[in-house]
């Protein structure tokens, strides 16, 4: 059996993050290829540094104290749910926090890959991160990246030829956005092929074993509300309680935050962890999402849907939605998001489209 080694985000509070990490390490055992996730912990993710990043983007001595006592004790304890649903189920290697660590003892591994999530976004990882790149190990090496995301709307000139010559060291490259792979041809990185996010190459039946790890048990009809983007709370608060209340259903939302990112409605699902998040969309009947995951688990679970877009780095959302044909499905202000959730979605004609899709993303797995 081919052994893998798969550099990806670990160490943020992110439901889906762990979950793609999760899915990808599944399907490429279901390839005869037996994975290890690089457990790899960024600098910037560190208390210390989070406190500093908050204390320089506040405004205010006393809204960046707040800022810092809440949000990092927060983030921790979200982060430790993730994580020991992660560790449960695939195996990681050992700790490693910087790029000279991982040069000085590269994790032996026949293939190394670039997973999925916004691992090329030099905003998320405040800089250009080699790591994410696989340079700590040498050019001749077996490289790929699966699904890796760029999420910016362009790459910032510094960092051009550094990717370029990073990325041209890999055998195979795929993105999970058209738009990552646009921004790759202008910078010269050709033959790149645009693929399903893991966690869609599940299906809902496979999904359905992590959602019985958790105890919710569905009592009623329910909206479900999951979003990241804090700026768009009240729209997105408007549009789904109006949507339940002409259909009939009970409010409930899930969220990794506590106070910043509630909704209200009848039942709040605080500081949560991805066994719930699955179960929740399992069962919803319908979801409003700010999320490039709760987007991609409404599609696959087959739920009617409205996605607010985020403030920023929303082009996976439109890939994904332009792939299955429901762009029309993005929305942006109230009124068309109460039209067009009168609208049905022809789940058949999805299911075929992603199930094309999805075959495509594996022959590409193959070839590893």
């Amino acid at each position: 059996m081919k052994k893998a080694a798969i550099i990806t985000i670990l160490d943020n509070q992110n439901i889906g993050t762990y979950l793609q990490a999760y899915a990808l390490v599944a399907t490429l055992r279901k390839n005869n290829i037996s994975s290890k996730v690089i457990n790899y912990q960024r600098k910037t993710r560190s208390p210390l540094s989070i406190a500093k990043h908050i204390w320089k983007t506040k405004k205010g001595c006393l809204g960046a104290v707040a800022s810092i006592v809440y949000r990092i004790p927060i983030f921790f304890i979200v982060k430790k749910k993730c994580r020991r649903f992660l560790e449960s189920k695939v195996p990681f290697t050992t700790p490693y926090s910087s790029y000279e660590e991982l040069k000085n003892n590269p994790p032996k591994a026949d293939i190394y890959i670039t997973g999925s999530d916004q691992v090329w976004n030099s905003v998320h990882n405040r800089g250009f991160d080699s790591v994410f790149y696989l340079k700590f190990i040498e050019s001749s090496a077996a490289k790929y990246s699966y699904g890796s995301s760029i999420g910016m709307a362009r790459i910032p000139a510094n960092e051009k030829k550094l990717m370029k010559d990073s990325l041209e060291e890999y055998r195979l490259i795929s993105t999970r956005e058209s738009s990552a792979k646009k921004l790759l041809g202008e910078i010269g990185i050709n033959n790149v092929e645009t693929v399903l996010d893991p966690t869609l190459l599940l299906s809902k039946e496979e999904w359905s074993l992590i959602a019985k790890e958790n105890g919710f048990k569905k009592k009623e009809p329910y909206l479900l509300i999951y979003s990241v983007e804090s700026e768009r709370k009240e729209l997105i608060k408007k549009i789904a309680f109006e949507i339940a209340k002409q259909r009939g259903l009970k409010v409930y939302s899930i969220t990794s935050d506590w106070f910043r990112e509630g909704f209200g409605g009848d039942k709040s699902f605080y500081l949560s962890g991805p066994e719930i998040f699955i179960n929740l969309f399992m069962n919803a009947d319908f979801a409003v999402v700010s999320s490039f995951h709760g987007t991609a688990f409404s599609v696959n679970f087959n739920i009617p849907f409205l996605s607010i877009t985020p403030g920023r780095f929303n082009s996976r959302i439109k890939s994904l939605l332009k792939i299955v044909d429901l762009e029309s499905k993005i929305i942006s202000d109230v009124e068309f998001a109460l039209n067009e959730a009168e609208k049905s979605i022809d789940f058949n004609k999805v299911n075929v489209i992603l199930g094309e899709k999805r075959k495509e993303s594996l022959l590409f797995l193959d070839k590893f």
